[in-house]
């Protein structure tokens, strides 16, 4: 899995879970990448407060036998 893609969650609209990726070199890029997207919707429809980022390699979810695969269930 390459260094710069980092995963990202909060909780969103109407209790649905919401989690993407995005592609940066550190976190705080990653974080300020998806507050700026989320802000340019236009709404405040969006909580987040509660946003995450973290790399897939460090995901409880991650096998190092299929490193280019990540699967998210919410």
């Amino acid at each position: 899995m390459p260094d710069n893609i980092w995963l990202y969650g909060f909780d969103g609209f109407n209790g649905l879970k919401t989690v993407g990726f995005v592609i940066a070199n550190t976190d705080t890029e990653a974080e300020h990448k998806v507050w700026r997207m989320y802000n340019d919707f236009g709404t405040d429809e969006y909580d987040l407060d509660d946003l995450v980022v973290w790399q897939p390699r460090n995901d409880e979810d991650y096998r190092e036998d299929y490193p280019d695969v990540m699967e998210i269930v919410y």
